[in-house]
This record gives structure tokens, C-alpha cells and sequence, in this order.
């Protein structure tokens, strides 16, 4: 696996998880951060691509969400999404403005097939739009690369800053062709390998613990020191091949589940255990 991360800034949108499944079914992998992640942060993790998700604000608003606008200036390829294409156009210096008519459910789009995020789309074609603010006016350097009827800006793109943006979802199955939009963004543009898997993910994680421990049963005892594993399960899946190491990963994530559950119960049981009188007792000092 060679390491590549696709970044999905949240700007408060209810797809954010599918919008990582999606990237991840390409093989790419992918994170979702805060929208407030540092630029400086960004740049050390040096992505293959950012996507910037929808969200329900208006980004005319002072308190709506936003991020540093210097993460548009690192040359990494954007992607906006609803939200996320208004917020780069605005932070660009476009204009945003709240529409006449909302625009919510599936519509039919014309996109500029000539364009490599769109290429290889038949159109016109069905896209999910969920969105009443629009773009009115575009950013220097940007220009148009789809339209509906309601929404003359629905797509744009600035090829020189390697930024693009989508009013409607594409990580969604009523965009009919948001699978390719996405697939053309991650390879063509970004220029992802597509060789993640969760297999390799495994392999990676596992021999980065290996590393910091220096052996197996090192990485037992740092297992069972924090409580996950017994010893011997701990050992053995160490061991065991890549195809069955998720169960380890599964298991810690229950384990610690388990013990976050168990914790407040424990302690009630402390606090009460010393004032507990058996029925026994109790009974043959009221006798008494």
C-alpha cells in the first residue's frame, strides 16, 4: 500500500460517511477531519485530494463553518460538494446568494464532458440537488461546467488551482453517474494508485505496531498491558495471516467498548459493596 490518503473536510454535512465510503471503494483511502483542521497539519499529511463536504449553513453568514482559505493556495486537488463548492467560491471572492426557488430532489444536469472530471459522462443525466443558496457570481480564474435548470452555475472548475466544485452529490446512488465523477476525480485528477484495501490497512497498522514494540510478543504485552487481549489470543493473531487479522481489530474495538460500558457499573458496586448488609444479618439483628 503506498500510503496515499484522500481528506474529507466536514463542514457539518450528513454524508460525510458515505462521501469516505465511496473514496475507500475506489481503493483510496480516506479521513474525515474538522473543518478547523490546521493548514499546517494538512501539509504534513500531504493528501492526494481534499473534498470539502455539504453542510445546511449559508456561507454569506458570519457564524457559518469555514476553513483556512490557505488550504486552496497548497496546490493539493479540491473537490467541493453543495456546501463545499459555495464555501471555495466565496472564499475565492465569488458570490453566493439564496435562490428564488429551492432546488431539493433529482434533476436532470448538463456537464462539459471535455473536462477530465467529468469525463466519460453521458448527458444529460440525473443528479440528487439538495441546496436553496446558489452560486450568482464566479470567482477570477474559475468558469461554468454544468447547468440546470434552476441553478445556471451547478458545476465549475479552475484547472490552473486545481480547484472543483458540484452543487449536486455525487457520492449518492440517485446521481447516476456520481460514481464516475468521483472515480475521475480521485485517479485522473489526483492521480491515486486505487491499491488501499483493508487487508493492506492491517498489514500497515500491524507492522507499525511491530515496529514500536520490536516483536510479537512485545506487541502481545502492549495489547494486554492496555486491556484488550488475554495473552494467548493476543499472541496467536499476532501471528495469524493478513486475511484473518481483522478479527484482532475488531476484537480491541469491542473490548474497549466493553470496558466503557463496565466502568460506571464497577464503581457503583465499589461504593456499595462496604454499607451492603446480607439478608442473613440482617435479619438476626432485627430479631435481636
Amino acid at each position: 500500500m503506498t500510503g496515499e490518503t484522500v481528506l474529507i473536510l466536514d463542514f457539518g454535512g450528513q454524508y460525510k460517511e458515505l462521501i469516505a465510503r465511496r473514496v475507500r471503494e475506489h481503493g483510496v483511502y480516506s479521513e474525515i477531519r474538522s473543518c478547523k483542521m490546521p493548514v499546517e497539519e494538512i501539509r504534513a499529511m500531504a493528501p492526494k485530494g481534499i473534498i470539502f463536504t455539504g453542510g445546511p449553513d449559508s456561507v454569506y453568514r458570519d457564524d457559518s463553518p469555514t476553513c483556512d482559505k490557505a488550504v486552496l493556495e497548497l496546490g493539493i486537488p479540491v473537490l467541493g460538494i453543495c456546501y463545499g463548492m459555495q464555501l471555495i467560491c466565496h472564499l475565492c471572492g465569488g458570490t453566493v446568494e439564496a435562490g428564488t426557488k429551492r432546488e431539493y430532489g433529482v434533476f436532470p444536469i448538463t456537464l462539459d464532458t471535455s473536462l477530465p472530471l467529468f469525463s466519460g459522462c453521458t448527458v444529460p443525466t440525473d443528479v440528487l440537488m439538495s441546496h436553496t443558496d446558489l452560486v450568482t457570481a464566479l470567482p477570477e480564474g474559475f468558469r461554468a461546467a454544468g447547468h440546470t435548470d434552476l441553478t445556471p452555475v451547478a458545476a465549475y472548475v479552475n484547472e490552473d488551482r486545481r480547484l472543483y466544485g458540484v452543487q449536486f452529490h455525487p457520492e449518492v446512488t440517485n446521481t447516476v453517474q456520481g460514481n464516475l465523477i468521483l472515480k475521475n476525480f480521485l485517479f485522473d485528477i489526483c492521480g491515486c494508485a486505487g491499491d488501499y484495501s483493508m487487508e493492506s490497512f492491517l498489514e500497515t497498522k500491524i507492522r507499525e505496531i511491530r515496529e514500536q514494540v520490536g516483536s510479537e510478543k512485545g506487541t502481545a504485552r502492549s495489547l494486554r498491558r492496555r486491556g484488550f487481549l488475554g495473552v494467548r489470543g493476543a499472541a496467536a493473531r499476532a501471528r495469524c495471516p493478513a486475511s484473518s487479522r481483522a478479527f484482532m481489530s475488531i476484537t480491541v474495538s469491542c473490548a474497549r467498548a466493553k470496558r466503557r460500558r463496565s466502568a460506571p457499573y464497577s464503581r457503583i458496586r465499589r461504593s456499595t459493596s462496604a454499607a451492603w448488609t446480607p439478608p442473613t444479618a440482617f435479619l438476626q439483628s432485627s430479631r435481636a
